[in-house]
């Protein structure tokens, strides 16, 4: 503060005149320089306290960051024992699905070969009594062609009893 402006005010409140050669503008000054000198202890220490908020923050952070990157690792390492305990289950699942699709199209396979053994034996079936039939009928014509010829023709001998 100005000294001119300093007298005038201690004038005006106290209506007291001091001038400016007077000592109690040493005592002034001795307070002035003391009030400096405290006041760059109290800066220095604020600014010493300063960093080292800003050291404990940043050493807090890099603790957050470390223990959030360990909890991180943990929960992929949890989900990936979760997703291979799914596809392990799923791999048995698809087996299973794929075996019970193996046995009903071998079922079905046997079907269609027994229906087709079925078809051949009544194929054959059939032929054979066609055939069977037309040996008969062939039998039975060959009989009525010949009958008239061997009617005369005595099968065999009457053998007469010897007393």
């Amino acid at each position: 503060m100005d000294q001119g402006k300093l007298i005038a005010e201690v004038m005006r409140r106290t209506e007291v005149r001091v001038g400016p050669k007077d000592p109690i503008f040493a005592v002034v000054e001795m307070n002035r320089l003391a009030l400096e000198e405290s006041v760059g202890v109290l800066l220095r220490q604020a600014a010493t306290l300063a960093n080292s908020i800003t050291a404990a923050g940043t050493e807090m952070s890099e603790r957050l960051e470390r223990v959030a990157n360990q909890r991180i690792q943990g929960n992929l390492e949890s989900a990936r024992q979760v997703i291979a305990s799914d596809a392990k289950i799923a791999r048995k699942d698809v087996a299973s699905e794929a075996n019970e699709a193996r046995h009903a199209a071998a079922i079905a396979i046997q079907q269609v070969a027994n229906s087709h053994r079925r078809g051949n034996v009544a194929s054959t079936a059939c032929l054979t009594i066609s055939l069977a039939l037309a040996l008969a009928l062939l039998a039975f014509m060959a009989g009525t062609y010949f009958a008239p010829a061997l009617a005369d023709v005595p099968v065999c001998k009457p053998v007469r009893a010897q007393r």
